[in-house]
């Protein structure tokens, strides 16, 4: 069975979001909020531009007590860049 196969219901579907999204930050001045392209990068030009945002974000501490309880990321999150695939 792939993921294409697999069909949740409406009570399933909520609770599996809801999950997901339980452990993302609220950083509501966050720059990077609704800009997830450049932050989710793997150019040179730009994986330096979204750390430079970072560096001037005022949730940049915040960002970085949450990146540090994460396991996996990816791209550039509270100021470092993640590889695809690299695990804490």
């Amino acid at each position: 069975m792939t993921g294409a196969d697999v069909r949740l219901d409406g009570d399933a579907t909520v609770a599996l979001l809801a999950t997901v999204l339980r452990d993302q930050p609220k950083l509501p001045r966050a720059l990077c909020a609704g800009d997830q392209d450049t932050f989710d990068c793997t150019d040179g030009a730009q994986v330096q531009r979204a750390v430079a945002l970072c560096g001037v974000c005022p949730e940049l501490e915040r960002c970085t007590t949450w990146a540090a309880g994460q396991r996996q990321l990816v791209g550039v999150v509270a100021g470092k860049y993640y590889r695809h695939k690299e695990w804490k």
